[in-house]
């Protein structure tokens, strides 16, 4: 049969494989989070198909036995269907928690659960964001301080439950370019006024919020609902208390040289000088190109095609 050796549209392991050339940047975010400095709200900036969620998978991985890191990740276009995009994210934390294989943690978190959940879908089934960017609103009219300050106390008494057992909790945010603007802002906006504000008296969270994010879908979302009233950065400067970026160019040689057709220095050279002179960087679309290349190349080859059919392609 054909066999067509093609790379998944998948995040990759960059620890295995650093053909996106950014290895370093991983280091610098995970002595970030390993460190006593506290930053709540932690934004990953970078393009459509830039590598964002292989950075959250390689950190994921570093994270997993680690005593004192629970790292877990949210999908936010997986959950986009669900009445609210807040609440499932306050819902995908209880859970995980939940679950823990730490007892002193998994038990604290099911004595609250009930009493979080409530309070979550009281409060933030009802975020309206369609007044204010950063100050929310409810649709239910019901909804008053005494129901968001009870959301904030048991967000705290998460955190503090965290604390206790010397556990820091960063949940990764990924996806959330693909929603709907509406969606991409009222998770935003809620994560800014109500998430995290679950902090001790002395502005400190056990928990850590890591929201992989392309500026271009979030100007586009405030566009959409506010137009000119508030700028993308402003908005995000106001959420996030620390932001990296992704690299404006990848290592684009090393990338090519990974597919065995262009295993070569002069040929992937070659390549990649024309890919960064018409600006075709992106490693998602990069992919897709090489991808789409290998399959005509096995296709010309096999011994399974026709000849007819193989005379379509062009001689590569």
């Amino acid at each position: 049969g054909l066999e067509i050796e093609i790379k998944p549209d998948n995040p990759i392991d960059v620890d295995s494989n650093d053909c996106f050339g950014i290895l370093e940047k991983i280091n610098v975010i995970e002595r970030v989070l390993k460190s006593s400095i506290h930053f709540n709200t932690i934004a990953l900036y970078g393009n459509w198909g830039s590598g964002k969620s292989s950075i959250i998978k390689t950190l994921m991985k570093r994270f997993k036995d680690n005593d004192k890191i629970i790292a877990i990740k949210f999908d936010a276009w997986k959950y986009e269907k669900e009445e609210s995009l807040s609440y499932a994210l306050l819902e995908f934390i209880v859970n995980k928690l939940e679950e823990n294989k730490d007892k002193r943690i998994k038990y604290k978190i099911k004595a609250i659960k009930d009493d979080v959940l409530k309070s979550g879908r009281i409060v933030l089934k009802s975020v309206d964001i369609s007044l204010s960017p950063i100050s929310l609103s409810f649709e239910n009219k019901d909804v008053d301080c005494k129901d968001i300050d009870n959301l904030v106390k048991n967000l705290e008494k998460i955190s503090e439950i965290l604390r206790e057992s010397n556990k820091k909790l960063i949940v990764f945010i990924d996806e959330l370019d693909r929603c709907e603007p509406e969606h991409i802002l009222e998770l935003l906006s809620s994560l800014k006024a109500i998430f995290n504000a679950s902090n001790d008296n002395n502005g400190k969270s056990s928990i850590i919020y890591f929201v992989a994010i392309d500026k271009e879908a979030v100007s586009k979302a405030i566009k959409t609902k506010y137009e000119d009233i508030i700028k993308a950065e402003e908005y995000l400067e106001k959420i996030f208390n620390v932001s990296f970026s992704m690299p404006k160019i990848i290592t684009l040689k090393d990338f090519i040289k990974s597919y065995p057709f262009f295993n070569n220095d002069e040929i992937a050279e070659k390549l990649a000088k024309f890919f960064e002179a018409i600006n075709f960087t992106n490693p998602r679309r990069l992919k897709k190109v090489l991808n789409k290349y290998a399959f005509l190349v096995k296709i010309k080859n096999s011994d399974d095609i026709d000849d007819e059919l193989k005379e379509l392609i062009p001689k590569i």
